[in-house]
């Protein structure tokens, strides 16, 4: 059985677990919480990046990074791809991939900046990762009127706005000139509009809680 190791949160939507339920193989794979920043971690036994996710495959390989396990899982099933394979639509959605896993990682640079002590703070690193993300979101605005079907450039947008809900309120409280009412979907209703659509997907809806155990999720017919 495949082992993916990775920190269980169902407050934001995981990409490997929405690619596992498009590909129909959630059961064949064993969850593993962990912690990249534990002290006790042997995750760089896995991955030398000491980074999740991070899946071990059955021979004991391992592959890292988030839109590669995606594209391995996509691999795996006969279905409709996650991953177009040739032509313009296929580097849409690679650039739509990269853009949503931007939004993602600015906000966990943002996190990482708000465990410093208030005066050891980078100003200049939070407004480069806060404008990362705006423009992201402006960007993926003028996306979502053509958006269509559903792809990993989907999958990945929508990761990165489940954790900017996750957790934007809390950069306001913590971060200096980010307003902890800040709202993404003010000003871009065709991106709002979309992203409330998606989250009615059956593959969207997999999760697993912080005890390892399905939180929601309904195997499509």
């Amino acid at each position: 059985m495949m082992k993916l190791r990775f920190t269980p949160n169902p407050d934001y939507i995981h990409k490997v677990l929405v690619a596992a339920a498009v590909a129909g193989i959630t059961d064949q794979l064993a969850y593993v919480r962990t912690g990249p920043f534990d002290a006790d971690t042997d995750l760089w036994r896995d991955n030398p990046l000491n980074k999740v996710p991070t899946l071990v495959l059955d021979d004991g390989d391992a592959l890292y990074g988030g839109p590669v396990i995606c594209e391995y899982f996509d691999s795996l099933h006969e279905g409709p791809k996650m991953f177009p394979a040739t032509g313009r639509r296929r580097f849409t959605a690679l650039r739509q991939m990269m853009l949503g896993e931007g939004v993602f990682e600015a906000a966990v640079a943002l996190d990482l900046e708000s465990w410093r002590e208030t005066d050891e703070r980078r100003a200049d690193t939070v407004e480069r990762q806060w404008l990362k993300i705006v423009r992201a979101l402006d960007q993926m605005e003028r996306d979502a009127a053509a958006y269509e079907g559903f792809h990993i450039g989907h999958i990945c947008t929508a990761g990165g706005l489940s954790r900017l809900d996750y957790r934007v309120p809390a950069f306001g409280a913590i971060l200096n000139g980010i307003d902890a009412s800040y709202e993404w979907r003010e000003g871009r209703p065709a991106l709002a509009d979309w992203y409330q659509a998606v989250l009615e997907r059956p593959a969207m809806r997999f999760t697993i809680d912080r005890d390892l155990k399905v939180a929601r999720y309904e195997r499509p017919k």
